[in-house]
């Protein structure tokens, strides 16, 4: 399973602000890009129950839970480049990312890996 952190971000704005525009207003993005993002969440959980958290309309117990579970993979990768940024500034040179089970770093191996690439002053 591979997920993009910013669709979750997306679905989360979505399920706080209760439609697809104000999500995409409140994250500087069109409309599109919002509802697309749900749509791959959709697909790739295999769930056609997400949705209903932009429409407007009563959220489903489906969103409600998926957002609890995912709220804290994008508040622990959010976190995670915050510390980071903080080390490189100050120098630092080690942090350590724990996880509490194995299934959650799983999660997390593809999100870290890119911010890896994507920082080429970090090393493993």
């Amino acid at each position: 399973m591979q997920i993009d952190l910013r669709d979750i971000d997306y679905f989360l704005a979505c399920a706080m602000h209760g439609r697809a525009t104000l999500a995409a207003e409140a994250l500087d993005v069109g409309s599109p890009v919002v509802i697309e993002a749900i749509r791959r969440l959709e697909e790739e959980f295999d769930i056609e129950r997400l949705a209903p958290a932009c429409r407007n309309s009563s959220r489903t117990p489906w969103a409600l839970n998926f957002a609890h579970a995912v709220r804290g993979l994008s508040a622990g990768y959010a976190d995670t480049v915050r510390v980071i940024s903080e080390m490189k500034s100050q120098k630092t040179s080690v942090l350590r990312i724990g996880f509490p089970d194995p299934g959650r770093a799983r999660q997390m191996a593809l999100p870290l890996s890119t911010l890896l690439r994507e920082q080429p002053g970090l090393r493993p």
